[in-house]
């Protein structure tokens, strides 16, 4: 992901469409593309398009926002931010390469946190927003270590914020995923590499999804509230 290039147009098209509504709840989806998870191609695919069919049903859908990011050795935008009833199927899932997690989850932190430093520049009239980020991966990042530190930064500013920052292992500790990138534990979840396993994962981002839709913000000591993430 280049940010210098495409981080201020998708901020500047993000902040229009999310004062036209007064309010917005956003969710970046982080998805592990490296080699390893190509026996979950069919099941990623899956998962997206279930999230995306219980958002567009659920109450607020249409102030919700969603962002596919993926990453293998190197991170991209699937998906930039998107009026969920714009959101067609996802199609494209070809996992190959390494584990970038650091950088996808630096630049996704980074891309949520000055868009909302963008919301707070508009003072009087800006809209409400709450953001949800949610990583699933089956494994540890070996591409980008030099990111941890700032991850972890950057978390720790989102959770302050009241950002919902879910870490779901695919057949890897939740635990360990959580603590790597300055996570709440307590918001993370373990599943099995098996079709069963990724429909509770399905289940889990759904629900968070609902979450961020209805202006529900999990704090630090990790109690719901509604209100705006600013």
């Amino acid at each position: 992901m280049n940010m210098n290039r495409e981080l201020l147009p998708i901020i500047s098209s993000l902040l229009h469409q999310t004062s036209e509504r007064g309010s917005a709840g956003l969710l970046f989806l982080v998805i592990d593309r490296s080699g390893s998870m190509e026996p979950r191609t069919e099941a990623v695919i899956e998962l997206v398009n279930g999230v995306v069919g219980q958002a567009q049903r659920a109450p607020g859908a249409e102030n919700g926002f969603l962002s596919v990011i993926t990453f293998a050795d190197e991170v991209t935008i699937d998906r930039r931010p998107t009026p969920l009833a714009a959101v067609g199927l996802c199609e494209g899932y070809n996992p190959d390469g390494s584990t970038a997690l650091y950088a996808a989850v630096d630049d996704t932190l980074g891309l949520a946190l000055s868009f909302l430093d963008a919301v707070d520049r508009v003072g009087s009239g800006a809209p409400v927003v709450t953001c949800s980020v949610v990583v699933l991966s089956d494994g540890g990042d070996n591409m980008s270590l030099d990111r941890q530190y700032s991850v972890q930064q950057k978390a720790a500013i989102a959770r302050a914020r009241g950002f919902v920052l879910r870490a779901i292992g695919i057949g890897i500790s939740h635990y360990e995923l959580s603590l790597a990138l300055g996570f709440d534990v307590r918001h993370g979840v373990t599943v099995q590499p098996t079709q069963a396993g990724m429909d509770e994962a399905t289940t889990m981002v759904s629900r968070t999804f609902s979450h961020t839709l209805s202006g529900t913000v999990i704090g630090v000591d990790g109690h719901t509230f509604r209100g705006p993430s600013k």
